[in-house]
């Protein structure tokens, strides 16, 4: 029997239906992305007992019941918030021995994700008989779509010449050194076609003094946060410039360290300048890393170092620092490494920002 005589106005698999011979339980994801997808869109059936050619060979009552438990449990652990979901039964023998299941999702009122783990999250969208993981652009739809949230054209003209502190930050952190053009503003929405800005941007613009910009670091002995507060800071105004302040905050108290490691290694720092190198790379960095980690409560994993929330989510996490000196005419230290940064948008992970540091400290009044 086929799909079509149980369902008149069901044709094929498409964004509104889906067919499952049946639910996996050791690959829940495989089918629970359906849910997420349908949650994320206008619902949607997914029918179960139905092969993908569209012929419908139907589950008995014991199945019936296993799946409807399975699709419960998977919803209430797996998928947030949790999906609204309805059953219909119909049977495919005369003597209703089989069934089809039809799982109904209803449309969601928030943006539903898959959770694999404590904080592996994924956004599905539906497409034309499959579910695909949300892009970070998709998931800006979906969160304006469903929250009203709108990125507002201003009276205010785009004018290179007030977005300074935006262009450098662009031009030392794109791909492409050169600052955005109009027309890629533009592309991007983030300008508007007659040239007025649109609202998120003017966070960027120099001289920004919006408290919705603000800022506030701290740096804790401790990861519990009950220990002494060792650096502290506020910052505020376009967020470009908040951007780099903060920076400068973390690299501040690396350095802090930096020079501490060359209290505790002077010997060895002086015996190789004593030996005439005017380079020496990579020097052994366990103890710089073992008080980095205790001064800027990190958690070292494999080639990385995590600082975490109280929860275990994770902040930011840096690449292992390589450490090395020079002595062209005064004795100069740095401390390489990359900082990862994850941005969340309305708490789903949308993409991970790069940033390539180097710290240096000038020690020629300690030779």
């Amino acid at each position: 029997m086929k799909i079509t005589e149980l369902y008149n106005d069901v044709i094929n698999e498409n964004l509104d239906y889906e067919y499952k011979a049946e639910l996996n339980p050791e690959k829940p994801m495989n089918w629970a992305k359906t849910i997420v997808g349908y949650a994320n869109g206008k619902g949607g059936v997914m029918f179960v007992g139905v092969s993908n050619d569209g012929e419908a060979f139907g589950l008995n009552i014991e199945e019936i019941d296993r799946t409807k438990n399975l699709v419960a449990r998977i919803n209430d652990r797996n998928i947030f918030p949790h999906a609204r979901v309805q059953y219909s039964m119909r049977s495919v023998d005369d003597n209703a021995e089989h069934f089809v299941l039809g799982v109904h999702v209803l449309q969601a009122d928030s943006i539903l994700r898959y959770r694999e783990g404590d904080y592996n999250e994924k956004v599905f969208t539906k497409g034309d008989g499959y579910a695909l993981p949300a892009t970070p652009e998709e998931i800006i739809a979906l969160a304006k779509r469903k929250y009203g949230v709108d990125n507002e054209t201003t009276d205010i003209i785009y004018d290179e010449a007030n977005w300074t502190e935006y262009i450098d930050l662009c031009k030392e952190y794109r791909d492409d050194p050169q600052p955005p053009t109009l027309k890629e503003l533009q592309n991007e929405e983030i300008v508007s076609k007659d040239g007025y800005v649109k609202s998120g941007l003017l966070m960027f613009k120099d001289g920004y003094d919006g408290e919705d910009t603000l800022i506030c670091c701290r740096l804790w002995r401790g990861k519990k946060k009950t220990g002494a507060v060792l650096d502290s800071d506020r910052f505020r105004g376009s967020l470009a410039n908040v951007f780099k302040n903060t920076i400068k905050f973390i690299e501040r108290n690396t350095k802090t360290v930096l020079e501490s490691y060359v209290m505790k290694n002077s010997i060895i720092i002086y015996d190789s300048i004593k030996k005439g190198n005017d380079e020496t790379e990579f020097i052994d960095t366990d103890d710089f890393i073992t008080d980095l980690c205790s001064f800027c409560t990190l958690e070292k994993q494999g080639n990385f170092l995590y600082a975490k929330y109280a929860n275990g989510k994770t902040k930011y996490y840096t690449s292992k620092p390589q450490i090395g000196f020079t002595t062209e005419n005064t004795l100069k230290l740095y401390a390489s490494y990359r900082l990862y940064v994850p941005i969340y948008f309305d708490g789903i992970y949308m993409r991970t920002v790069i940033i390539k540091t180097t710290v240096k400290i000038n020690l020629d009044e300690r030779i």
